[in-house]
């Protein structure tokens, strides 16, 4: 696990390029949302399985920038030392190279043309991965940043919530195959790390309807992935500490309060014990993410009588 034991940094000595040939690449296989039998989708397996792997290489170089530390900052046992520039300059360059992998994907692999058609399973993972990353690559932009005018926050600012706007397009476009609560956890995990990276813009255009989209695919999963139960009741908890949550329409905050409040048991947070599932965009401090077993168990100590009541006078626009 990433936050806990350092990626090796040296690259495999696998030449990718020879795994197999150009029509190989190209070729294309059926896919369906189990256990449905339609709609069916074809995918270029093989050329996506490169593709993942370019991706996840990037994505271990963004956690070696994320879990390093400063010279007046111990890093996570096993992470380097970098300097404020140096770690801002590898975040950059980290950027360039996750514009690089997306403007270099394959036709078979994007998702341009599919804003009210069909995703293959494999191909909606890989965008949702790839968004994540985004999200958590603009938070270290954002912290190197702290200094620098203005202008440049806000640049990244918007680039978060452009990511987390096509993360609630990927997830509407999961639901369209496998129905509103059967997608995969790669579903539930980008509208968690979506949701909680929007919660300091819920004043902002547009960003309320984003979160909604995403409040109902972690809702509708509640029944099928017990983690997801953990995070809605995470969200709610967060939105009440923060007294945000009069900027949510009625109908997001029902959601809400359906499956954080009314089906949450006294003991529920048990479940949840020993859970280290971390968050980085929910997290102040993004090289020490809580767990949401931490979390949990702090709050269950506290009378939350208050906070799991609603705030009737100050509820947003339905």
């Amino acid at each position: 696990m990433a936050w806990r034991r350092p990626f090796d940094p040296r690259k495999p000595h696998v030449h990718l390029a020879n795994i197999c040939s150009g029509n190989e690449l190209r070729e294309l296989e059926p896919w369906r949302p189990y256990p449905k039998v339609d709609p069916t989708t074809l995918f270029a397996s093989k050329s996506l399985n490169l593709t993942s792997f370019s991706l996840y290489e990037i994505g271990k170089d963004i956690c070696l920038v994320l879990l390093s530390g400063g010279p007046d900052d111990s890093p996570l046992p096993g992470h380097t030392i970098l300097e404020p520039s140096e770690r801002l300059s590898r975040a950059r360059n980290i950027e360039h190279a996750l514009i690089q992998w997306y403007e270099n994907l394959p036709q078979t692999s994007r998702t341009e043309d599919s804003k009210d058609s069909y995703i293959a399973g494999p191909v909606l993972d890989v965008h949702l991965t790839y968004n994540v990353w985004r999200i958590t690559l603009y938070g270290v932009l954002i912290q190197c940043k702290t200094d620098s005018p203005q202008p440049d926050r806000e640049e990244y600012n918007q680039k978060t919530i452009s990511a987390c706007a096509s993360i609630a397009g990927l997830v509407q476009a999961g639901q369209r195959s496998w129905g509103l609560s059967n997608g995969p956890f790669s579903m539930v995990h980008g509208a968690s790390v979506g949701t909680h990276a929007l919660l300091g813009f819920l004043d902002r255009p547009d960003v309320p309807q984003i979160v909604h989209t995403m409040i109902v695919a972690l809702t509708a999963s509640c029944h099928r992935w017990t983690l997801a139960r953990g995070i809605v009741r995470t969200l709610w908890l967060t939105l009440r500490e923060r007294e945000i949550e009069s900027l949510l329409p009625d109908s997001t905050l029902d959601l809400l309060r359906s499956s954080a409040v009314e089906k949450w048991g006294p003991e529920d947070h048990r479940l949840f014990a020993s859970c280290a599932y971390p968050n980085y965009a929910a997290s102040d401090n993004s090289r020490y993410p809580v767990g949401i077993g931490e979390v949990l168990e702090s709050y269950a100590q506290l009378d939350l009588g208050q906070m799991d009541q609603p705030e009737s006078s100050s509820r947003g626009p339905g």
